[in-house]
């Protein structure tokens, strides 16, 4: 008998203990940063939120996998933050983190030598922690190359795939590289997916050679494919244009997009629209056209429904004329489209904010249902906030 016990504890630490994901630190930032300089080892930090899903499928089927806790734990000092709570959103603001799961890979000096952001699988994950050890690739080593002046294609294009795995804008990149390739070179269908991720403007030569040559470019990557890439070249253009204050590139954008015949034209000058009343901070207009674009060309969305009655409240734009009831609205017909935690929290806050205490009982049961969906799914999230808001609004 004691043998047996001998071989099974003998088992259990040879095979459970190899079978060990990757070893979080359970201590604070300033802590970690000490463990790191001391071990002479990068930090490996997973930036996540409990709403987040593929932040729950790495943490379910990467983090746990053995051979990325092998290399992880080995080569760092590892450690995960929420971002929306404690030291958090310090955090997040710090590394300019706006997307989630955002990877970071950070020296002792708390300077970032590579990122990326979204689910990968472990081969991938493994393979991304590789790069961001090897100083010359990783994305502090390839941006000094880059204001070093390296503009090879190869390197430039090396460059763009690290800067979209870390979803940071690629439009000065890969203006340098449309530079030095010919646009029908180009302009075949293997490249759509670079196509996509890096011709987001209108400045250059690529994309009036795909202007001037549409029906070839519709035939070559699909009606709809090639639709969509010049749908977002624009609404990347446009957007640039707007967060740099340049209302002489959004005008000029503005009246090319008006210029150029499509299919579902007219569709992104409605989203458009929209998008720049809500940038410009004029409500009264964005709460009109968002109704017209959503009624138009999304009122089968749950999810463009939810999100338009949710930015009125982020917005905190109830008191202008009207929004209250076209937040009720939008919340109601995300609900009815898809009744999830989403549409029923945000049909909850909306009816609480209205201020109708004849709506009480409309309230609780959205919320009761909101936190069974969560339940009823295991998704693992932090309902703490949800319960008391339910607390809140019984004792109303």
């Amino acid at each position: 008998m004691k043998k047996i016990s001998f071989l099974f504890i003998s088992f259990f630490f040879v095979y459970g203990g190899f079978a060990q994901g990757i070893k979080f630190e359970h201590s604070t930032w300033s802590e970690v940063l000490t463990k790191a300089k001391k071990l002479n080892k990068p930090i490996f930090v997973d930036v996540y939120t409990t709403w987040c899903g593929p932040c729950k499928m790495l943490a379910k089927s990467v983090f746990t996998d053995s051979l990325v806790g092998k290399f992880y734990n080995e080569h760092f000092v590892c450690y995960k933050i929420d971002a929306e709570k404690n030291d958090g959103p310090k955090f997040k603001l710090k590394y300019t983190v706006s997307c989630y799961p955002t990877i970071l890979f950070i020296n002792a000096n708390e300077e970032v030598e590579h990122r990326f952001s979204n689910f990968v699988e472990a081969p991938e994950f493994i393979n991304r922690a590789k790069t961001a050890l090897d100083q010359e690739n990783n994305l502090k080593g390839l941006s000094k190359k880059y204001t070093a002046g390296k503009r090879d294609v190869e390197f430039i294009k090396k460059y763009l795939n690290v800067l979209n795995q870390a979803y940071l804008n690629p439009v000065e990149v890969a203006n340098e590289y449309f530079k030095q390739v010919s646009p029908k070179e180009l302009l075949v269908n293997k490249n759509y997916q670079f196509l996509y991720d890096n011709l987001k403007s209108v400045n250059n030569p690529v994309f009036n050679y795909l202007k001037a040559h549409f029906p070839e470019i519709e035939n070559e990557f699909g009606k709809w494919e090639a639709i969509d890439l010049l749908n977002n070249i624009f609404t990347c253009s446009i957007e640039e244009a707007l967060k740099n204050g340049d209302e002489n590139a959004y005008s000029k954008i503005f009246s090319m997009l008006n210029a150029t015949k499509y299919d579902k034209q007219e569709e992104t000058i409605s989203k458009i629209k929209m998008e720049t009343f809500y940038f410009r901070k004029d409500w009264k207009n964005y709460l009109k056209s968002g109704e017209l674009y959503l009624n138009t060309y999304l009122a089968g969305s749950w999810v463009d429904n939810w999100k338009f009655s949710k930015s009125i409240l982020d917005a905190n734009i109830l008191n202008i004329e009207n929004a209250k009831e076209i937040a009720l609205k939008f919340a109601l017909k995300a609900e009815q489209l898809t009744s999830n935690y989403s549409t029923l929290i945000n049909l909850a806050e909306v009816y609480f904010k209205m201020g109708h205490k004849i709506n009480k009982q409309k309230i609780i049961a959205a919320i009761e249902k909101s936190i069974e969906y969560e339940l009823s799914h295991k998704t693992n999230r932090d309902l703490s906030k949800e319960k008391k808001f339910l607390e809140e609004v019984k004792k109303w």
